[in-house]
């Protein structure tokens, strides 16, 4: 049986098979037809941003438990708070990767409100489907970026690919990621923020209390209407979180498990294995031998 690498060593190897030409240090790797790693089959996160393009075949995926099917062109980015999740993919898949640093990542992000505005509204929206016009600017793009890292006697080629980046972004992708206009229902706009809610605090808070306080809402309410709307209760969808992260963590990190139980705010190690197993169906020792 072969065995599932581990995003570690997926990182690593990414590392060691791309040549000089086509990165700038450890920053920024251009990576032409990526090869999707058996380990992309359970829950991982990785500390890179990842920028996959679609250019032909199709893939299932999730990203942060919400699944996607992806059909080329497209372009996918998978931000390192990310957990990812591959379910299937066509044979003629054809991808390209930019990889990209938290530094390299960081600086694209957090320099101004608006592109700290850009960066959640692609966290929340990971998945562009491209039209003719964004194919042709995604194509431009990739070959100047790769003309970009080539030109290895530039000494500027780090700033130079920082910029090229966000050119791209308020140039084409602003239009994706602009606000909407259209007013959802009362409903959906609860769900809509619990699920922010539950982003940011799902590590500490798992009462359906807070979140129901929160929103101003009963939890009797709460609970009926995350039911109706989405199929599944609050405790439901804590647990999806907590045990999709726990996951993530054992594949993708070297943490202990006692490390790991701390991370979740769980009062013990046994409680965070008795949770884990009760979710899983394993426990979080045999998890991470299994995968």
């Amino acid at each position: 049986m072969k065995r599932r690498v581990t995003s570690l060593e997926w990182k690593e190897n990414l590392d060691k098979i791309t040549p000089a030409k086509y990165r700038i240090g450890k920053d920024l790797l251009y990576i032409e037809d990526y090869n999707i790693p058996d380990m992309a089959y359970e829950p991982w996160k990785t500390d890179v941003t990842t920028a996959m393009i679609y250019i032909q075949g199709s893939a299932d995926i999730s990203i942060n438990m919400k699944r996607y099917e992806v059909k080329a062109p497209a372009m996918v980015i998978m931000l390192s708070e990310h957990i990812m999740q591959l379910h299937n993919y066509s044979c003629d898949l054809k991808t390209t990767c930019l990889v990209m640093s938290t530094r390299f990542a960081n600086d694209l992000f957090t320099n101004a409100n608006k592109t700290t505005s850009m960066y959640n509204s692609v966290y929340q929206n990971p998945i562009l489907q491209l039209d003719e016009t964004g194919s042709y600017v995604l194509s431009f793009y990739l070959k100047m970026m790769k003309d970009l890292i080539q030109f290895q006697s530039n000494p500027y080629r780090l700033d130079a690919a920082k910029h090229l980046t966000l050119t791209l972004f308020f140039g084409y992708v602003h239009r994706i990621h602009a606000p909407e206009n259209e007013k959802n229902g009362y409903a959906n706009n609860i769900v809509n923020e619990f699920i922010t809610l539950l982003k940011k605090n799902y590590k500490e808070k798992r009462e359906t209390s807070f979140y129901a306080k929160k929103l101003c809402i009963t939890p009797k309410y709460l609970t009926t209407l995350l039911k109706d709307i989405t199929g599944k209760t609050v405790h439901e969808w804590i647990d999806e979180y907590v045990s999709v992260e726990s996951k993530a963590l054992l594949r993708s990190t070297k943490m202990t498990i006692d490390q790991i139980s701390d991370s979740l705010s769980f009062s013990s190690q046994d409680n965070f294995s008795k949770f884990f197993k009760r979710v899983v169906g394993i426990s979080p020792t045999e998890y991470r031998k299994r995968y």
